[in-house]
Parts: structure tokens; C-alpha cells; sequence
């Protein structure tokens, strides 16, 4: 099981990293923020302990891990049956991890006995690329890349009386157009910087670059006050992805969702701290890609004051 999670309107999974050249001393994590196939003997091992059990998944950019409850056991004794039967705690990078209770909507075993569902059914739906027990999101997600998908997937579902709001999608439906494509808009000048508690967070992209040079992709946060201010985001601090003007998935930075410890910086009044990454104009499976219209829409994972940003769609043109 492993858990996809985009932030809204990034059409696409995370696959492995090609084409990246981080240029910051932030290490990304291997480990994920949900259970992989091994987890699910000890999910159903919980499960049968207490009935409400929804799964675990680290926050991402932090060592807290979630533990999702339907019902209302105590959160002490939730922590005390997990820790006893988690076989496979993945400690962050600063030590074991710190366990929070969740409250959800659907037990594990509800999303499991649906999913086993379905894959009896043999579901082969053209423009469903994947499917995933989302402990998350709480729900079973499908990928999809075709508009039409999502209404016969949901047809599936209801058929085996899968309740309102225990299965999604990545992308929404809503981000595809008339022709199939999902759809990304070009940005305003707002969606490509934005203020918070004083903190300006800006996406910089070059509007042209020549075919087959590097392409830096830059996130800044610029501290607007005279005094000096600390700022905390996870690690590593942004994400890029880059699409065609059809919408189509490019390139994404992060290959999985990453866990550890958020990293805390201080900046000056009027200072700036800047997060690059350089695109090496290669899709995801290390093809370099051709001249033409791109958008690159960046993310910022900031902690506290800021939070997460979502910026752009910016445009980029690659010229011969």
C-alpha cells in the first residue's frame, strides 16, 4: 500500500527522480508516508485489536506519525496496542517517531473488504493507471488519466455499496477539459507570490530557455519585517512539477512522499533564504524533452507561520 498525495491541481504520482540536481545541503528522505505492502499484516493485526484502527502514515516534512481511528478509543490506549503490534516503526531521521491520534471517518477494515472488492470484480477501466488503499486520505484513491474514468470507476464502487466519500481521485475530475487534458491555467501574478505572517513566498521560473540547457527552478521566502524572524519548513523545502501545454505530466521532482524532521532557519529583517532545483530538461523516464509551452507549478512545505504554499502554474518556453 502506499500512499499518493498531491497537492491540489499537481496532475500526477510521484515517480523516481531523473533530470534533478538539488542545489541545497536538504537530503530527501526515502521513507514514505504510508505503509507498503509489508505494513498490512500488522494493520490487519491492529484491526482485529481495535476495530476502529484506519492505518498510520507519517506528516510529511516531520517525525509525528498519524495513527487514524474511526471510533472513540482512548488515544493512550490506541498508542499502547500500536506500539505493542507495530513490528516496523521506521525511525526519522532524529529518532523514533512521535505518535498522534486521528479521527476519521472509515475503520481499515471497511477500505480493505471494499478493495478486495473491486479487485475481485478484475476492474481493468481504461484510464486507470493505479489504485491505493489511502490511509491518508481515508479512503481508496485511483489514479486516473482520462476523463471519462472517473464515472465508471464510480459506478464500480457503488455497486459494491462503497459509501459516499470512501474512494477518490487523483487528479479531481474537475481538472480535466473538453478535450481529455487536465487543465492547468496559467497563473496570475498573485498565484506566483504570496504573503504570510509577514513572509513573501515567490515561484521564479525563466519565461524562455534554449533547448537542452539547464532550467532552475527557484522558490524564495523573503522575510517583509525589520526584525529578524524564524522560519520552519520540512525537508526537503519544495516541489516542482512540470507539465506540457496539454496538461500532460512532464517531470516531478519528488519521487514519494518524504519524512523527517522540519529544519528551522531564522532570516534578518528584509532577508531571504532561496530553494533551487535545476531541471535538466529530461520527462520522468530521462528522455530529454522537446522544444515548446511548459507550466511549472511549485510547492513551498512550509511549518507553522507559512504552511503550505502551492504556486503557479508559471509558463516556460524552450526554444531551439
Amino acid at each position: 500500500m502506499r500512499c499518493v498525495t498531491l497537492v491540489a491541481g499537481l496532475c500526477g504520482c510521484r515517480d523516481s527522480v531523473q533530470g534533478a540536481t538539488p542545489q541545497s545541503t536538504h537530503v530527501p528522505q526515502t521513507q514514505g508516508t504510508a505503509a507498503d505492502e509489508s505494513d498490512e499484516r500488522d494493520f490487519r493485526s491492529i484491526a482485529a485489536i481495535l476495530p476502529g484502527f484506519a492505518g498510520y502514515y507519517y506528516l510529511r516534512g516531520t517525525n509525528r506519525l498519524i495513527i487514524a481511528m474511526s471510533d472513540n478509543t482512548p488515544a493512550d490506549s490506541v498508542i499502547r496496542t500500536v506500539t505493542r503490534t507495530f513490528r516496523t516503526i521506521r525511525r526519522g531521521r532524529f529518532g523514533p517517531p512521535a505518535f498522534e491520534v486521528r479521527r476519521v471517518k472509515f475503520p481499515f477494515a471497511l477500505l480493505a473488504k471494499l478493495r478486495d472488492k473491486v479487485e475481485a470484480r478484475g476492474m481493468g477501466v481504461a484510464g486507470v493507471d493505479w489504485s491505493d488503499l489511502d490511509e491518508e486520505h481515508n479512503r481508496l484513491t485511483f489514479g486516473i488519466s482520462e476523463q471519462g474514468a472517473a464515472a465508471l470507476v464510480s459506478a464500480i464502487m457503488k455497486s459494491v455499496s462503497a459509501p459516499v466519500g470512501s474512494y477518490g481521485f487523483e487528479p479531481d475530475p474537475s481538472c480535466f477539459d473538453a478535450g481529455g487534458a487536465c487543465r492547468l491555467d496559467p497563473a496570475t501574478p498573485e498565484q506566483q507570490g504570496i504573503v504570510r505572517d509577514s513572509f513573501e513566498v515567490s515561484l521564479h521560473v525563466p519565461a524562455i530557455v534554449h533547448l537542452g540547457d539547464s532550467v532552475p527552478l527557484r522558490i524564495s521566502v523573503r522575510n517583509l519585517s525589520q526584525r529578524r524572524r524564524g522560519l520552519e519548513y520540512g525537508e526537503p523545502a519544495v516541489d516542482f512539477l512540470i507539465a506540457d501545454a496539454l496538461g500532460r505530466r512532464v517531470w516531478h521532482y519528488l519521487p514519494e512522499n518524504q519524512a523527517g524532521l522540519g529544519a528551522f532557519d531564522s532570516l534578518v529583517g528584509l532577508g531571504e533564504r532561496q530553494f533551487t532545483v535545476t531541471w535538466n530538461q529530461r520527462d520522468t523516464q530521462g528522455r530529454f524533452v522537446s522544444g515548446g509551452s511548459y507550466r511549472v507549478i511549485g510547492v513551498f512545505d512550509g511549518e507553522r507561520e507559512i504552511g503550505d504554499v502551492r504556486l503557479g502554474p508559471a509558463p516556460l518556453q524552450i526554444v531551439r
